[in-house]
């Protein structure tokens, strides 16, 4: 007697990567241009002043302490930001885009570039579209602590003209319909309530709530007035006006110069990538 042994190979299929943390933004417009402010969290280190208690003396001691620090990151919508489909999952050609993104419509975006749960998207009825984008600068930074109880937001602006001893940074600028944008970061300070341990009398240790104030980075798009700015090439010969448009249709890597002053050629040598110097003049 023969036994015949059959096998069967089960193939099961790796469950698919989805995104892991899709924002829902509303569609927002300036200057002609589509975007949506996105917002992550980041690391910073900051001083914090505390009181200690040594031998029963009141001690002052400035300590570094890592807090998360919220940036909000405005995101241009157009092809070069990634890939859009609509909420049934097909890919929507970048001729009809415009047809598809409007101001005040809401959008999903997926950050890492990975696929958004359908069953997510079907509790957003209002989505237009879902963005996966690519070429994000999102750091991997370990993961964010536990949120603090925050106050409600109070934001101090930052200076509004550079100060004198600014330095030169790389950004992106480019011209659309007329106007000459800039990405530029913004540093304000929201006020958070946190909770602290101090020493009363006695030697007893109290918990309290303070109120500190966080830096918060805003990374945004600007509009420039173009007789506020001198475009300049690599070896410091101007740029006429009349040729931004063509040199500068799409967002390219520039150095720009906060307070108006020559950047130094060292600095030009070691940021290639830039294609551009943008001369800041100072506001009068």
């Amino acid at each position: 007697m023969h036994c015949h042994i059959s096998t069967t190979l089960v193939l099961i299929a790796a469950p698919a990567v989805l995104a892991a943390d899709p924002q829902f933004v509303t569609i927002e417009e300036k200057g002609g241009v589509l975007f949506a402010s996105l917002t992550e969290t980041r690391k910073k280190v900051v001083d914090r002043t505390v009181t200690l208690s040594d031998n029963g003396r009141p001690v002052t001691r400035t300590i570094p302490e890592v807090v998360p620090v919220t940036v909000q990151v405005n995101v241009t919508l157009d092809a070069a930001a990634g890939d859009y489909f609509d909420p049934a999952g097909n890919r929507i050609d970048a001729k009809k885009l415009p047809d598809v993104l409007k101001k005040g419509a809401i959008i999903a975006v997926s950050r890492d570039g990975k696929p958004v749960d359908p069953e997510v998207l079907k509790k957003n009825k209002d989505i237009v579209a879902v963005l996966l984008q690519k070429g994000s600068e999102t750091p991997k930074a370990p993961p964010p602590e536990p949120p603090l109880p925050v106050a409600p937001p109070k934001e101090v602006p930052a200076e509004k003209k550079a100060a004198p001893d600014e330095k030169p940074y790389v950004t992106d600028a480019w011209v659309k319909d007329g106007a000459f944008l800039m990405t530029r970061q913004v540093i304000v300070l929201q006020q958070q309530t946190r909770e602290e341990e101090r020493t009363v009398a006695g030697g007893r240790t109290v918990k309290v709530q303070v109120q500190v104030n966080v830096p918060v980075i805003r990374e945004t798009t600007v509009t420039m007035d173009p007789k506020a700015v001198e475009v300049q090439a690599p070896d410091g010969k101007a740029v006429d006006p009349k040729d931004w448009p063509k040199l500068l249709k799409e967002k390219t890597k520039v150095i720009a110069s906060p307070t108006g002053k020559a950047v130094p050629e060292d600095f030009v040598k070691a940021n290639k990538e830039a294609k551009f110097i943008v001369l800041i003049k100072a506001a009068k």
